[in-house]
């Protein structure tokens, strides 16, 4: 059995290319043990997908599924943060995790290695995915490592403070002392 837990609807949610349900969360039985390439798709979401090893007489379980948007928007109504504010907010986001040039670890495992160095992150408040800055691209990863998706780009490769706000629909980050803000979901 696979379980896949969010809360999103109007999605094709795929289990090897097969339609299995449009609205999470969703409980797929009656599978024989093997691998499964599961995949959630919405229009104007990235898709999100990962491949689940389905063992007899257990479940799979994939808690707190999140789908970034494709594009992210501005967000206008920031002009109440400040700046000092956002520096203690992102120290706190981001105390859990430590960066080591190519490597993230959160709570000291190593959740993964990349080609490139890493100039900061945070943990999204589900406390299952990290948002991260890599040159000059904000991206988010789970915390197995799987589905590196790209949110958009920023205008300098120097390391940012990242916060996010709105139980992680927006993310702001400053450059240059100046605060912007992005809906990300």
């Amino acid at each position: 059995m696979i379980v896949l837990e969010g809360n999103i609807t109007d999605a094709e949610i795929k289990v090897n290319d097969k339609l299995y349900s449009n609205t999470l969360p969703v409980r797929i039985s009656n599978l024989i043990p093997g691998s499964y390439s599961i995949s959630i798709t919405k229009e104007e979401y990235l898709t999100w997908q990962k491949t689940v090893q389905v063992e007899p007489q257990r479940a799979s379980i994939i808690n707190d599924i999140v789908l970034f948007l494709e594009s992210s928007v501005d967000f206008k109504n920031h002009v109440d943060f400040e700046q000092q504010k956002l520096i203690v907010d992102f120290q706190e986001q981001s105390k859990d995790l430590q960066i080591n040039h190519t490597e993230i670890f959160y709570k000291e495992e190593l959740i993964t290695r990349f080609s490139t160095d890493i100039s900061t992150a945070i943990i999204y408040p589900d406390e299952n995915h990290i948002i991260f800055q890599q040159n000059d691209e904000i991206r988010a990863i789970d915390l197995d490592g799987s589905n590196n998706q790209l949110l958009f780009t920023i205008s300098t490769d120097q390391p940012v403070s990242l916060v996010l706000k709105e139980d992680g629909k927006v993310l702001l980050y400053i450059v240059d002392n100046q605060i912007f803000a992005k809906t990300i979901k």
